[in-house]
């Protein structure tokens, strides 16, 4: 089960969300995005078979094809959009997830420093900082290679550096910290991501971790309590093991 949603059901979700244990809530890392797009997609591919050089097509053709799981055609409409608006920092950041979900994280690791490079907005560039922590991380846990750990950490701080308020990347430090087992720093990361939280993910997200701390503590109630705090605010964030 690639996600769980709530719905309004009255008690079996109820029962659904408390059930939930501390071990089985797994968050689902490069997500397709929450982006609403009006136009339809049959209607957006004919622009482009018009010959469409708006941006915008582009960009909402990339949401559509991720949203779908469709991530070569991401992909091909992220290269596409860049080559209307170089400076487009979605079409990077786009293009990297779709390296990601096709199984190549180093090729998503070129683009994000390409973009890191062309882009002069400190926000955006604290976006791909953050999104190069998350690739790092992504190849740390399944090499187990400690220089890339700190490399992820390198990349958060960096963001971070850019710009206080990216949530994520908080979130990505509470991350190393717990592979660190450093409760202290997941708890004190995980309040720091929810002070500047703007979306239910990234409170979903802080609470988690949060959760995770508490878990290391020994204090299983109170973590499991945050567990489904997390899973209230944003189900689209996390899948469950074993379901």
């Amino acid at each position: 089960m690639y996600a769980m949603r709530l719905t309004m059901v009255g008690v079996l979700a109820w029962f659904t969300l408390v059930a939930v244990s501390a071990r089985e809530l797994v968050p689902i890392w490069f997500p397709p995005p929450e982006v609403h797009v009006s136009r339809p997609l049959n209607t957006l591919e004919r622009l482009v078979q018009q010959g469409s050089r708006d941006p915008g097509v582009y960009f909402e053709l990339s949401i559509l094809y991720a949203q779908a799981g469709q991530w070569r055609q991401a992909r091909e409409a992220c290269l596409q959009l860049r080559a209307l608006d170089a400076d487009n920092v979605n079409s990077y950041q786009g293009e990297a997830y779709a390296w990601v979900h096709l199984g190549h994280p180093r090729k998503a690791l070129v683009v994000i420093e390409e973009g890191i490079k062309r882009i002069r907005d400190k926000v955006h560039v604290a976006w791909l900082y953050r999104t190069r922590g998350d690739v790092l991380l992504h190849l740390f846990e399944k090499q187990k290679q400690a220089r890339l750990l700190s490399q992820a950490e390198q990349a958060y701080r960096q963001a971070l550096k850019y710009d206080k308020q990216v949530s994520l990347a908080w979130i990505g430090l509470a991350r190393i910290s717990l592979w660190r087992k450093q409760h202290q720093l997941v708890d004190r990361f995980a309040k720091n991501s929810l002070r500047v939280a703007k979306t239910a993910r990234e409170r979903a997200l802080g609470y988690y971790f949060l959760g995770k701390a508490a878990q290391l503590r020994k204090e299983n109630d109170k973590a499991k309590e945050l567990f489904s705090r997390a899973l209230r605010e944003h189900p689209k964030s996390f899948q469950i093991a074993g379901r």
